[in-house]
């Protein structure tokens, strides 16, 4: 049961027909606690399976807790259970809804094993078969393995995949030893989605390492370097551009001492 098929809902139109087209019986299996998700899943297939005219049966075995007909709206009185442990018809328990001939589960059952086990699902099976019709079974992966008829084959319902290592993969890895072949995994996306994976560069040791380090630190100031000058360029030609020279003051003349005073002569003569 490694790698079953995905199944993304925006490819169903595609990828439902060719598998279930020389099917007689094939399981929904429901694997998420989503039963909303799981039972529109289960209607689209019905849907996809039914364009080309073909007959199809979608029967809810989700007798615990039933949800497709939640799913179209209706609230029917009778259904499989009724069928089955309490008589009655088939064809009145059935509702025709967008071309699927749909059994809703019915009424309340406290042997939920003993209705998959029983021999009327074998039954089925071969009357579906020589008709060319297909018989579309909303079951879980406890109650397939309790089937009396072993199922042509199975469709996981899961939004997010499925994990075959959980107990509904176990449970599903031993239906498929038993000869149901898994078909596929209806799911939401082709992969789940999240945080792109990062990648972590390892620096060798010794020198190399510390070398690369510093590769690193120099592309990172060259970088900023060129940012700098980038920005800074016209600062820079302006700290650059030589100055103006400055012409010298011209020099403080040196004064020029007064000549001393000429003393008069001391002379009588006239």
């Amino acid at each position: 049961m490694t790698g079953p098929r995905q199944l993304p809902l925006s490819r169903l139109g595609h990828l439902i027909p060719p598998l279930v087209e020389s099917q007689a019986l094939v399981a929904l299996v429901p694997t998420t606690a989503d039963l909303v998700w799981a039972a529109k899943a289960a209607w689209d297939i019905a849907r996809i399976a039914a364009r080309g005219g073909r007959r199809v049966a979608l029967v809810d075995l989700g007798v615990e807790e039933p949800s497709l007909h939640q799913t179209v709206g209706l609230t029917p009185s009778d259904g499989i259970v009724d069928a089955f442990e309490y008589g009655v018809s088939l064809s009145k328990a059935a509702h025709e809804v967008d071309g699927v001939f749909f059994i809703a589960a019915g009424s309340y059952t406290a042997s939920a094993g003993d209705l998959y086990a029983h021999a009327r699902w074998r039954k089925l099976q071969a009357g579906f078969r020589s008709e060319g019709a297909l018989l579309l079974l909303f079951i879980s992966a406890t109650g397939l393995a309790k089937l009396s008829a072993v199922a042509d084959g199975a469709i996981v319902l899961a939004p997010e995949g499925l994990n075959p290592d959980s107990t509904v993969g176990l449970e599903l890895a031993a239906v498929v030893e038993r000869g149901t072949p898994l078909l596929g995994v209806a799911r939401d996306r082709w992969m789940p989605t999240g945080p792109a994976p990062s990648i972590a560069i390892v620096p060798q040791p010794g020198h190399r390492g510390r070398g690369a380090r510093a590769a690193v630190a120099t592309l990172v100031l060259a970088g900023a370097a060129v940012g700098g000058w980038a920005l800074f360029a016209p600062a820079i030609a302006l700290l650059r551009t030589p100055p103006e020279p400055t012409p010298a003051a011209p020099p403080t003349p040196t004064p020029t001492p007064a000549p001393a005073p000429v003393a008069a002569p001391l002379d009588t003569l006239p």
